[in-house]
């Protein structure tokens, strides 16, 4: 009988919440459509290797596939990839997600992974399948890069700019795990993710490449059907929408908050500043709306522009402004060190957050990110022409992370500020972090928020010891191999067993 398990395998991503595999939830439907049985397995939760060495398992798997972004998780996801070619020969690695389609070549010249899909996997996936289980080549399968014969083979590429239909497979996943509490939106949050892409064509950002600044959604009846369903199976009250843009079509969004309304559910969701105005606001209030996300990146006028995310810091001061008066809460993103950034609009994003939080001092920032130039990116090329010199090895982009600043056009001195004014702000705002699932990193947490906000007032970035330890623990999760990374597993399984993370 052909091989049919197919193996998706979330790899870990550092100390960060636990988001459901949604990516994956939504593969496993096409795939089981195609005849496969997926089997997705969360290594932040499961011992994966254990799990494809079963009986049962081993002897039916067709391929284990691998998602990726920048940071951590790629490290972590190489190591694993590595285990598979050693300890299950014959049995392909398959890599997608966000990096392998910023980085194709790269990954697919790697020793780890045989094959690297680009864009949202369904229908390539099962149909790279179908081909080596014929044992053919699979040149006829669009948005493919692999190496054939040591010669890199890049497929045609398809159209970008349409979605496959958003259908989730809720049947084989235990979502309970994910089910956060302390989130500051209810007693349990149900997470989910209802749309792909987003029509702003924001210059960092991997979506317009990804998603060809487009939009797509599941209907408002779809998502109502399927928290009754998942009613029936957690115990939950509350919804965070983790889409990158929620609210573009509001008509969809009236429905799905009234339908939250009607069933007493209280919720957050993600929007472009652009979406919402005080009787918008208004009406997710009385909907129940506990929490708004939205990234306003710059208190510069000049950077908002730069980065093309069509919005004003205007526009945030109203958000803020309507939302403290109908009693909304905030959640807020911020970047600084674009190559183009002066230290007058460094200035202004620092001042701008101060304005806001003394318009609403309920709103909370989720911290401040350092640019990061990811391939792919609008300013990319722009970063390179600044002296940014793209790593060789795929290990090396795992230590591009949002809290660290791995750009050449600031001195040494400037990048240690720029970190410690972003671990300032992640310890000094983010309040709603302080009850997660890690109670010795949230105790950690809650002990620096008032010292970090000290220090935020007094504009003191420097000399920051607690910090340095902070950075050097988050650092830990993105080693890419030696004796540290062993260390820290260690650590880390004993830490499993005890129930600390």
């Amino acid at each position: 009988m052909k091989p049919d398990v197919v193996a998706l395998v979330m790899p870990r991503t550092g100390p960060t919440l636990l988001f459901a595999p949604y990516n994956y939830m939504a593969l496993s439907t096409d795939l089981k459509a195609r005849g496969y049985r997926p089997l997705i397995l969360d290594s932040r939760l499961q011992d994966v290797e254990a799990l494809l060495l079963a009986p049962g398992t081993k002897e039916h798997l067709a391929a284990v596939c691998f998602t990726s972004m920048m940071g951590p998780q790629l490290s972590y996801g190489l190591q694993q990839s590595a285990w598979v070619h050693e300890h299950l020969p014959g049995v392909p690695t398959i890599w997608g997600g966000i990096l392998p389609t910023e980085l194709p070549e790269l990954c697919a010249r790697h020793d780890a992974i045989d094959y690297v899909v680009l864009g949202w996997g369904e229908d390539k996936l099962p149909s790279l399948l179908d081909r080596l289980g014929e044992g053919a080549e699979p040149s006829d399968v669009e948005d493919l890069v692999y190496l054939q014969d040591g010669a890199l083979v890049a497929t045609p590429r398809s159209n970008q700019r349409e979605h496959p239909p958003l259908v989730y497979d809720y049947d084989d996943i235990d979502l309970s795990p994910f089910i956060m509490e302390g989130y500051g939106l209810g007693r349990r949050t149900l997470v989910m993710i209802t749309s792909r892409g987003c029509p702003h064509q924001c210059t960092f950002c991997y979506g317009p490449q990804f998603h060809g600044s487009t939009w797509s959604c599941q209907p408002a009846e779809q998502i109502l059907a399927d928290i009754d369903r998942l009613a029936k199976r957690y115990d939950f009250d509350s919804i965070f929408f983790n889409d990158d843009n929620f609210a573009v079509k509001w008509s969809r969004t009236v429905q799905v908050v009234e339908g939250l309304k009607a069933r007493g559910l209280s919720y957050g969701l993600s929007f472009h500043a652009s979406y919402l105005n005080e009787q918008r606001i208004g009406l997710l209030k009385q909907t129940g709306c506990v929490r708004l996300y939205w990234g306003p990146e710059s208190g510069s006028q000049r950077m908002l522009d730069i980065l093309k995310k069509g919005a004003t810091p205007e526009m945030n001061l109203g958000i803020a402004e309507a939302a403290r008066r109908h009693g909304v809460g905030a959640l807020m993103g911020f970047m600084v060190g674009h190559p183009r950034e002066t230290e007058a609009d460094l200035q202004a994003t620092l001042n701008h957050i101060d304005d806001l939080m003394a318009i609403h001092p309920g709103l909370d920032i989720s911290d401040i990110k350092i640019f990061t130039p990811y391939p792919g990116t609008a300013f990319y090329q722009d970063a390179i022409e600044h002296g940014f010199v793209p790593p060789e090895r795929l290990e090396d982009w795992a230590g591009f992370y949002w809290n660290r600043a791995n750009i050449p056009w600031l001195s040494k001195e400037q990048k240690r500020r720029l970190e410690l004014i972003s671990y300032t702000s992640l310890c000094a705002f983010a309040t709603w972090r302080t009850k997660g699932l890690n109670p010795l990193q949230n105790g950690v947490t809650s002990l620096l928020h008032a010292a970090e906000r000290r220090r935020w007032d007094a504009r003191h970035f420097e000399q920051a010891p607690e910090l340095w330890l902070l950075q050097r623990y988050v650092d830990m999760h993105r080693l890419d191999g030696g004796l540290a990374r062993g260390a820290w597993n260690a650590v880390r399984r004993v830490a499993d067993r005890l129930d600390l993370r």
